[in-house]
């Protein structure tokens, strides 16, 4: 299923080219710009570059809840056009106010407490430091389903984070693996200056993901008394696979050979 997946999120990319490659502008100046501008300002007004970089942050977070919405249309089979992302600017923006100031207070306390811990020079601040480490990896992991949970099960602030811990702990091994897909692919695409995959490609590997992950737990209420290690994706993903069609990575770079 995991190779399935990226298959399913590469040929999503790939056929809504435009429209990714768009995002993909709008989320690199979104990020560029406040970061940009907050040091040219410092010298002219400390406050006015503090509000800069705070407004920029927050949204950065929107522009990520909108366009995680728009990625997830394309995930799930559904014609988009451009103007839709005005439209889920509106649905989005509280969920991307909260992601924002989420990792906003994370940072925060990341810096704040690592330096305190490993300063104390004892093993009680290295089982504070240990602690804190696994903790925001276990975080981490969790928030690469903020986007999706709140696009495709829930909208309220309190489910989202609850249902992208029970995600992440049920599929543990499948998260790190996501996560590791998202990371290189992000990293290479900055060689293309993030216009080929990039920020929204991350998104849609993430929707992509779950939304083929979600299959399962339709299994397991149709099934109740069947073993929950022996899911059976290759039929669960069939409709998305007849939906895709016959492609391979091959056939794009030798079509004449398939």
């Amino acid at each position: 299923m995991f190779g399935f997946m990226i298959k399913k999120a590469f040929f999503d990319y790939w056929d809504n080219f435009f429209h990714m490659a768009i995002l993909n502008i709008v989320l690199v100046f979104s990020f560029a710009i406040p970061l940009a501008l907050a040091p040219l300002l410092v010298e002219i007004s400390p406050p006015l570059s503090l509000a800069v970089m705070i407004i920029g942050i927050l949204w950065c977070g929107v522009a990520l809840s909108a366009s995680s919405l728009y990625v997830n249309e394309i995930a799930q089979f559904r014609s988009v056009e451009a103007k839709h992302f005005f439209r889920f600017l509106k649905e989005g923006w509280k969920t991307g106010i909260l992601f924002a100031l989420i990792w906003g207070a994370v940072v925060l306390l990341v810096t704040m407490t690592f330096p305190f811990y490993t300063a104390m020079g004892n093993m009680i601040g290295l089982a504070a430091v240990a602690f804190l480490f696994w903790t925001l990896v276990i975080f981490v992991l969790s928030m690469q389903y903020y986007f999706p949970v709140r696009d495709q099960l829930s909208s309220k602030p309190g489910k989202v984070l609850k249902k992208m811990f029970i995600v992440f702990f049920d599929n543990a091994l499948f998260s790190i693996g996501l996560f590791l897909v998202a990371t290189v692919t992000f990293v290479a695409s900055g060689f293309t200056a993030f216009l080929l995959f990039g920020p929204a490609g991350a998104l849609l590997l993430g929707n992509v993901g779950l939304k083929l992950r979600l299959y399962k737990y339709d299994w397991y209420e149709e099934n109740p008394g069947q073993n929950r290690r022996k899911v059976p994706w290759s039929a669960l993903v069939h409709e998305d696979r007849q939906r895709l069609g016959k492609r391979s990575f091959r056939g794009m770079l030798f079509p004449w050979k398939d």
